[in-house]
């Protein structure tokens, strides 16, 4: 590997970025003390700056230290997977990252819709500014279908998956998309991580990936999974709760829908060791 302009390019046309700043990453929904304080005595809604942070800073970051290497990110990764926490922070980091292609080459046909004063505009202004996100959202919207919605589908009905969700985006992604159509194309994988320890990578798909699609039969494997009621979502969230911190304790529950090889909680002794079973 070799590392150039904070991105690290290897031989098989595979940059990656992973830029880290060091910020609170949390998400306050409604009142809370902190929010409050925050608001009252400095003047800070976390509800509108730390969201931004999280959905503008990693992405651009990432971006502006690929956009060294791959000229026109957005039009050149015709796909892009990503994982975020909801479908709305993913669709305003894919119209932010067109936000930087255009300050790079405002001059470019593509934004000759764009009002001329937003290339003047201060980058903290732009943040939070309505009228940006409103234009390059609306930039985006054809690409959003195109690119980045066959890489979020398994998210959008499996949530966040935390450590499998960049490689179940790619995943999405390829089942989603038919395989003449991803031979040849640019694809683009971006991870959040917390504190703004983000990562992107670029990568080509050279050949045919008909091989993986069908080892992959996602959508065999959706619709085999088990629907619950939420009375039975509650009562395993209180069987959670009353083996907090418990010692000498048997866990309780039925593991007869655990899938073959998975290891699980078999008891805990009184010097709170754990011993655990692998399902046949």
């Amino acid at each position: 590997m070799i590392y150039r302009g904070g991105i690290q390019a290897s031989s098989f046309d595979a940059p990656q970025a992973q830029p880290s700043q060091a910020i609170l990453d949390f998400f306050f929904p409604g009142f809370s003390i902190l929010t409050s304080a925050c608001q009252k005595y400095f003047g800070i809604d976390l509800n509108v700056y730390i969201p931004l942070i999280i959905l503008c800073g990693g992405a651009t970051f990432a971006w502006q230290y690929l956009s060294d290497y791959v000229w026109g990110l957005i039009e050149s990764h015709l796909m892009s997977s990503v994982d975020v926490r909801t479908d709305d922070e993913i669709y305003k980091s894919y119209a932010r990252l067109l936000y930087h292609d255009y300050l790079a080459n405002a001059d470019n046909a593509a934004f000759a819709e764009v009002a001329p004063e937003l290339r003047d505009m201060e980058y903290e202004t732009s943040l939070t500014d309505k009228v940006v996100e409103k234009t390059f959202m609306g930039l985006t919207k054809k690409k959003f279908q195109e690119r980045v919605s066959p890489g979020i589908q398994v998210a959008t009905l499996c949530g966040n998956m935390y450590c499998a969700s960049v490689w179940g985006g790619l995943a999405s992604l390829i089942h989603h998309v038919d395989d003449a159509a991803l031979v040849g194309k640019r694809v683009g994988l971006f991870s959040y991580g917390s504190g703004l320890a983000s990562s992107f990578m670029s990568f080509r798909i050279e050949s045919s990936v008909a091989p993986i699609q069908k080892v992959l039969d996602i959508r065999s494997r959706l619709e085999a999974r088990r629907v619950l009621s939420p009375v039975d979502y509650e009562a395993m969230c209180d069987l959670r709760k009353k083996a907090h911190l418990q010692k000498d304790f048997t866990p309780a529950g039925d593991v007869s829908a655990i899938a073959p090889g998975t290891y699980y909680l078999e008891k805990v002794d009184d010097m709170f060791r754990r011993e655990y079973s692998i399902k046949a």
